[in-house]
Parts: C-alpha cells; structure tokens; sequence
C-alpha cells in the first residue's frame, strides 16, 4: 500500500513539472524610456528684433525742453549661460540698430530741438528659473548708445550733432527651447542713456544736455551650441 501511495505521489509531481514547463514564460519587463532632460548650458548667438518708446530731454540753463520718442529697433546678440539645477546663471551683449526718434519745439519755438537714438547696445548679466525647456529671467547691466541732436533755425540752417552716451538696462524676459539648438525669446529692457554735452554753435544755437529713457520690448532667435 506505501509502495503504491509512493508511485502515486511521485506521478503527480511528475505531471505537474511536466505541465509547468509546458507553461509559456511570462513576457520580460518593458525597459522605461529615458527622456533626456535638457540643459541650458551652453554658447549662443541670434538675431532680436522689435519696438522701443519712451522720452527725450533737452536740458538748457534754464529752461529744458523734451518729447516722446518711439521707434523699431533690429539687431544681434551673443551669451552664454550655466545651469546649476533650476538655476541659470548667464552673461548677453548685444547691439542694435535703431529708429527711435522724437521731436519737439525749443524754448525760443522758432527753432527745434528734435533728437532720436542711432544704435545702442547692452552688457548684462542674467538669472533665470529653468523649468525644463522653458525658462524665465531677470537682467541688468550696462549700457551704451548712439543719440543725434537736430536743431533747426528759422532761417532754415540745420545744426546736426551725434554723442555717444552711457547708462544702464534692466528688465526679464522667457526663453523656449524649441530644439536642442533652436532658442526662441522675448523680453522687455528699461534702456536709460544718461546726459551728455552737446556743445554750441553760435550765434544760432546754444550748448545743451541730452538724454534718454526708452523701453524695448523685442523678440529673439538664437542658435545654442
């Protein structure tokens, strides 16, 4: 009887191998898809291009005079940036050119004291919070630029003189990494380009300080390497 429990026992265990071994094998686990995350650091140059408003002034001992001004601006820059984390720690320069100009009668209304920004450029250091392939900044800096005076007289005699003038730019602005190396931006810069001594031409004009506030609010595309 133990023999014939024994036969059956090991019959059982038996099959039962048998069966599992006929068993397919569970399928092998999916690797999960790395998707790289994206890195801000890194060289890049572009092109910018938009539109500036803002204010002139006309400073005589006394009176001083001034007017809006406004205008488009196009241009180029190039920075680089280092990301620590969400942190993006960067440097830009960049130079424009531009049509911002204003006019406006002078104390003596006979005569005009009109006055428009050539070019001017920026140095400026960036912080930003990177949130993947977007990012969003503030900067300031350093800033530098061409202004041209015109004055004209009643008799139609144009006086035209050009200065190069200092001062400072802040603002911020967002960034989106359309691919790897395709950047695209758009910030706004409060451009304050301070006093300088246009000197006089006499007997018709006098000697005058000019200066100017803008704000450029542009777009960007950059190329990063």
């Amino acid at each position: 009887m133990l023999r014939l429990l024994s036969s059956t026992t090991a019959l059982a265990l038996l099959s039962t191998v048998s069966f599992a071994a006929d068993l397919p094998l569970p399928p092998e686990p999916i690797p999960e898809m790395i998707v790289p995350v994206f890195s801000w650091t890194g060289f890049y140059v572009g092109v910018s291009g938009g539109y500036a408003w803002g204010d002139y002034s006309y400073d005589f001992d006394p009176p001083d005079v001034g007017s809006d001004l406004e205008g488009w601006v196009a241009g180029g820059q190039a920075g680089y940036n280092w990301q620590s984390g969400m942190f993006v720690f960067g440097g830009v320069a960049d130079i424009a050119w531009s049509d911002i100009e204003g006019d406006s009668a002078c104390p003596n209304p006979a005569f005009t004291c009109d006055a428009s920004v050539e070019w001017f450029g920026t140095a400026r250091a960036n912080l930003g919070l990177a949130f993947d392939r977007f990012m969003v900044y503030g900067t300031g800096g350093f800033a530098y630029g061409e202004m041209e005076r015109e004055s004209v007289s009643p008799g139609g005699i144009t006086l035209t003189d050009e200065n190069l003038h200092i001062g400072w730019a802040a603002g911020g602005g967002g960034a989106f990494a359309v691919t790897n190396n395709i950047v695209l931006g758009a910030e706004a810069l409060w451009v304050n380009l301070e006093d300088e001594t246009y000197d006089a031409a006499p007997p018709l004009f006098s000697e005058v300080e000019i200066g100017s506030d803008f704000v450029v609010v542009r777009g960007s595309a950059n190329f990063k390497f």
